[in-house]
């Protein structure tokens, strides 16, 4: 119940983040909501005109079970979100979201949205708009620091939960 409300960054609560079937877990990578608070920065520098813009999270975490009423579900656990900003073209969000991720992850540009992940590659594509691409999921987690050679290891996962009437 208290969980929904809390900020994870200056501008995103955890309940925007949360699944579409009404789930009280909400998991999302660490660097996830960081990244888009510097998305929404820059567009609201160059499109705002000294007013804030808010980035709108169309979709956030996904749960096995939700994926699995999708068609051609393949992911149950990610770390990406599908968004978008009114008044922000969907060419200059891509390029904001480049600009905070230009050697790695992945942005996918939709008709009416931009899907942008934290995968340790870079991926761009445009994509055709479908129920799927507006449930991407997150997943939060803490790792140490480590040599560039060690596997990576979770250290510990923080599950958010909160009322299902949020």
């Amino acid at each position: 119940a208290a969980d929904g409300d809390k900020y994870l960054t200056p501008h995103f609560q955890v309940k925007e983040f949360r699944c579409r079937d009404g789930s009280d877990v909400v998991l999302i990578h660490e660097q996830l909501p960081w990244d888009l608070e510097a998305i929404r920065y820059q567009a609201s520098q160059e499109h705002g005109k000294g007013k804030e813009i808010p980035l709108i999270i169309n979709s956030g975490y996904r749960t096995g079970a939700y994926n699995s009423t999708l068609k051609n579900a393949s992911k149950q656990v990610s770390t990406s979100a599908d968004i978008h900003m009114p008044g922000v073209s969907i060419k200059d969000l891509t390029r904001y979201a480049r600009n905070v991720s230009p050697n790695h992850g992945g942005v996918g540009v939709y008709g009416s949205f931009l899907h942008f992940d934290k995968r340790e590659v870079k991926a761009d594509w445009t994509g055709e708009e479908t129920a799927l691409q507006h449930s991407a999921v997150g997943l939060f987690f803490y790792e140490k620091n480590r040599h560039p050679t060690s596997r990576r290891v979770p250290i510990f996962l923080v599950v958010f939960v909160f009322d299902a009437q949020i």
